[in-house]
């Protein structure tokens, strides 16, 4: 199955994985196709560019923007802003997992007089139920952040709304927040009592990785969880941060690659740092018998989770025609 998104459909997502092919030559596809070549701008510059596109695309429909508590969701709300558009901020929330993270989201909404939605009536069972369904529908070793934004993308379309979100960020690998591509995963073994177990075990994402753990490519990649939220989020401008090819390259030429990507984020997006606990990701797998079945189910799909891009010299020669 594959899918455009974007501005005039310049990301090209493809997910090749299957039941009846849980190996494939390549799990997923990402192919960036510029329709022109881009300019470098400041990063405001290119966000501001994208809001008001956005804005002019929406056609006079609402827009709806998820806000997590990242910074990625604080960056966009903080263009919208800037450039006065019109914006509802949706805050989901299941029971009180991740209230840490969202604490930040409603922080930012009291500091600007923004009043948001809590969306807050999903159930737990509701919430783990989701991300099996999606498991199943996608074929996917991860799901829980697709889940929050299909229940975002539903609850924003009975309004008549359009959702926008921070998601759809191009990362750079190697970086301390990846580690777990290189060497991570968990799987669930039953216990002498009958019991579930998790016991990590050593997943490497093989389009980045090699056998014994050295890096096999460096730059950009896109998450399996954004290529499976393009499928989601069909008709909405929710890739906020890939939106045009300028953005993307605004953000590659601005990052200094010595530091995180935690580190580059909030200095580039102007943002305060803050850490992503996700405890809503680990209370549904670590507890929900359905999940933790699947992270033993899980082990027999997929080589990887997420497809690399390119280097940082490739990149800028295809969006911007710039030689290094």
């Amino acid at each position: 199955m594959e899918i455009r998104i974007g501005k005039k459909g310049w990301i090209l997502c493809r997910l090749n994985r299957s039941y009846e092919n849980p190996f494939p030559e390549s799990d997923m596809d990402v192919m960036l196709e510029p329709y022109s070549f881009a300019n470098v701008v400041p990063w405001e510059t290119a966000c501001d560019n994208v809001a008001r596109d956005i804005y002019e695309t929406a056609g006079g429909k609402k827009l709806y923007l998820a806000m997590s508590g990242g910074i990625d969701g604080e960056n966009v709300a903080k263009s919208f802003l800037r450039n006065g558009i019109p914006f509802t901020p949706i805050i989901f929330r299941v029971s009180t997992l991740h209230d840490i993270d969202t604490w930040w989201a409603e922080r930012w909404c009291k500091e600007n007089g923004i009043e948001p939605i809590i969306y807050d009536t999903v159930t737990v069972k509701e919430f783990a139920m989701k991300t099996v369904e999606i498991n199943q529908r996608y074929c996917s070793r991860t799901s829980c952040g697709p889940a929050i934004l299909e229940f975002c993308k539903q609850y924003v379309e009975n309004l008549g709304g359009l959702l926008v979100t921070g998601a759809g960020f191009s990362e750079y690998f190697p970086d301390e927040n990846l580690e777990y591509l290189r060497n991570g995963g968990r799987i669930v073994k039953y216990t002498e009592t009958g019991d579930y177990s998790n016991e990590h075990i050593l997943f490497y994402d093989t389009k980045l990785v090699n056998p014994d753990r050295t890096d096999r490519n460096v730059g950009y990649l896109w998450h399996e969880p954004d290529i499976i939220n393009a499928f989601i989020c069909e008709g909405h401008p929710w890739n906020f941060l890939s939106w045009t090819p300028e953005i993307v390259l605004s953000y590659i030429c601005e990052r200094d690659y010595v530091n995180t990507s935690a580190d580059n984020k909030a200095r580039i997006m102007k943002c305060t740092p803050r850490p992503k606990i996700g405890t809503i990701n680990e209370y549904v797998y670590s507890t929900w018998p359905l999940l933790i079945r699947w992270l033993y189910i899980r082990k027999g799909i997929g080589n990887s989770e997420s497809d690399f891009l390119g280097t940082v010299p490739e990149l800028k020669k295809l969006l911007g025609n710039i030689d290094e």
